[in-house]
C-alpha cells in the first residue's frame, strides 16, 4: 500500500510576473474581433509538507495556416497584400520626386519564396485596376483659374523593390488584363521579402521623377474630398514564372494560367481576398466621406481621425498563492485575481468580454493530474465570487469594464476538493493547466 498524504499538505500556486516573463509572452492582449488568446496557468500541489516551486508560464497560442498553390519542383511562392488603413492625396509621396505630383498609395505586396527566388512576376486579371481612372472635386482648369468642379484621368502604378527597399525601384503603370511587374522578358528575383507598392496618381508616366504636365497637383484643392467612381472596386492576381526562360506572355497569356509548368497564381493573404483574387482597397480605407468609409472617395489632406479599436490586456496581480489543501475541503481558497485593463476604450463608455475556462484533461472537468501516473484529484473552480462556480468550457460574461487608467479585477477561487479522495492518493506532484478563453460576446 502506498504512503498516505498528510492532512495539513499545502498547495503552492505560482504565476509569473510581468518582469519574469519576455516581451511576448507576460501578457496577453486581444483585439476587438480577433482570435481567441489562452492563457497557460499550472497549478502544482505538493502533498507534503515541501513545496512545489514551478513557475506558472503564461502564453499567446498562435495557430498559422498556411495555403499554398503547388510551383512543381520549382517551390512556392505566397504573397501579403497590407491595404493603407486610409488612403489619401499627398504631393509627390515616395519615390516620387516631383512637386508636381498627386498620389495615393493604396496598399502593399510582400512575396517570398521557398527556393529563395522569385521569376517573371506579374499582375493577372486586373481589368478593374488598371488604365484610366476617372477622380472628381474642386480643380482649377488653368494656372490663375478657380477652383471649380472637374474631373481628372488618374493611372494605378506598380512600385516594385527588385534590389530590396530603399534600392532604385521599377515602376509599371497598369494597363489591360495581365502586366509584368518587373518586365516581360524573364528576370528573377533574389533579394527577399520582394516589395512591391501600388499607388493611384495624376500622370501615367513611367519615371518617378517625372514632372505633371496637364493639372499639376497644385491645381487641387487641398483639404477637399475627391470621389471616383462608384462602381469602383479593383482587385488584382499576382502570378509568377515555375522557372527562369519563362515570360509573362508565354506563362499568363490573356491572364488564365493553364499550364503548372510555366507559371501559377500567386496564394495572396489580404483583408476580404479569396486567396488569389486582391482587393486594392481595404475595408472602411475610403476618406471623401467620413461618414461613409466605404463611399469610393479620398481627401486631398489628412484624413480624418477614425475611432479606434479598443484592446484588452489581461494580467494577474499575484507571482505565487500559497495555501493548505485542507483548506479546500469545505470551503474556497482564493488562488489570484485577474485583471484587465481596456486600452484604447472611451470614457465613460463599458465594454464586455467572455471568459471560458478549460483544462488539459479530456474529461470536460477540473482535475488535477499526477506527475507520476493517471492518478488524479477533482477540484472546482470559481470565478468573480467564491459563490459562482464555473462551469467547464461555458461561457462567463465579463460585462461593465471600463477603460484604462483604471484597471477590471475579479477573483479565483479553488475548492470542492475531497478529502476521502486525497487520502487515497500517492503523496507527490499534481497540476493542471487551466485555459482562460477571452473572446467577443455573442
Amino acid at each position: 500500500m502506498g504512503a498516505q498524504p498528510r492532512r495539513d499538505h499545502k498547495i503552492d500556486i505560482q504565476f509569473l510576473s510581468e518582469g519574469e516573463l519576455s516581451a511576448s509572452r507576460n501578457r496577453i492582449i486581444e483585439a476587438e474581433n480577433k482570435c481567441t488568446c489562452e492563457v497557460e496557468i499550472r497549478i502544482a500541489p505538493k502533498l507534503d509538507r515541501s513545496y512545489m516551486k514551478r513557475p506558472i508560464p503564461s502564453f499567446l497560442l498562435i495557430i498559422l495556416i498556411l495555403v499554398a498553390l503547388p510551383f512543381g519542383v520549382w517551390g512556392t511562392v505566397t504573397a501579403v497584400y497590407t491595404p493603407e488603413p486610409q488612403i489619401a492625396f499627398e504631393i509627390a509621396p515616395y519615390p516620387f520626386t516631383s512637386n508636381t505630383v498627386l498620389a495615393a498609395k493604396l496598399g502593399r505586396i510582400t512575396m517570398t519564396s521557398t527556393t529563395g527566388v522569385i521569376y517573371t512576376p506579374s499582375f493577372v486579371q486586373i481589368s478593374s485596376a488598371s488604365g484610366a481612372v476617372s477622380v472628381s472635386g474642386l480643380m482649377k482648369g488653368y494656372a490663375g483659374g478657380d477652383f471649380v468642379p472637374g474631373s481628372q484621368d488618374f493611372y494605378t502604378y506598380s512600385v516594385a523593390y527588385p534590389n530590396g527597399l530603399g534600392a532604385e525601384p521599377v515602376l509599371q503603370v497598369l494597363y489591360g488584363n495581365v502586366w509584368p511587374i518587373i518586365q516581360n522578358d524573364s528576370c528573377a528575383i533574389t533579394t527577399l521579402p520582394f516589395y512591391v507598392d501600388i499607388f493611384l496618381v495624376n500622370m501615367n508616366i513611367v519615371d518617378r521623377h517625372a514632372a505633371v504636365g496637364h493639372r499639376p497637383a497644385s491645381y487641387f484643392k487641398e483639404n477637399s474630398p475627391y470621389t471616383l467612381p462608384s462602381n469602383f472596386n479593383p482587385t488584382f492576381v499576382v502570378a509568377a514564372a515555375a522557372r527562369s526562360g519563362v515570360s509573362v506572355g508565354w506563362y499568363a497569356g490573356d491572364g488564365t494560367i493553364t499550364d503548372p509548368n510555366l507559371g501559377a497564381y500567386v496564394t495572396t493573404d489580404a483583408p476580404g481576398g479569396t486567396g488569389t483574387t486582391t482587393p486594392v482597397i481595404g475595408p472602411g480605407a475610403y476618406t471623401s466621406d467620413p461618414n461613409n468609409p466605404n463611399s469610393p472617395g479620398l481627401i486631398y489632406g489628412d484624413p480624418p481621425t477614425q475611432p479606434t479599436t479598443p484592446t484588452y490586456e489581461v494580467f494577474f496581480e499575484a507571482s505565487q498563492a500559497d495555501f493548505t489543501i485542507s483548506d479546500a475541503y469545505t470551503g474556497k481558497v482564493r488562488i489570484n485575481t485577474a485583471k484587465i485593463k481596456v486600452l484604447d476604450g472611451v470614457e465613460g463608455q463599458t465594454y464586455a468580454r467572455d471568459i471560458i475556462f478549460t483544462d488539459s484533461g479530456t474529461t470536460n472537468s477540473f482535475k488535477l493530474k499526477s506527475s507520476e501516473g493517471a492518478s488524479t484529484i477533482s477540484y472546482d473552480l470559481y470565478f468573480e465570487t467564491a459563490n459562482k462556480k464555473v462551469n467547464y468550457g461555458e461561457r462567463i460574461s465579463w460585462s461593465d469594464l471600463v477603460p484604462f487608467p483604471l484597471i477590471n479585477e475579479r477573483g479565483l477561487w479553488i475548492g470542492g476538493i475531497k478529502k476521502n479522495e486525497v487520502d487515497q492518493r500517492l503523496s507527490g506532484s499534481y497540476s493542471d493547466t487551466i485555459y482562460v478563453n477571452i473572446v467577443s460576446p455573442l
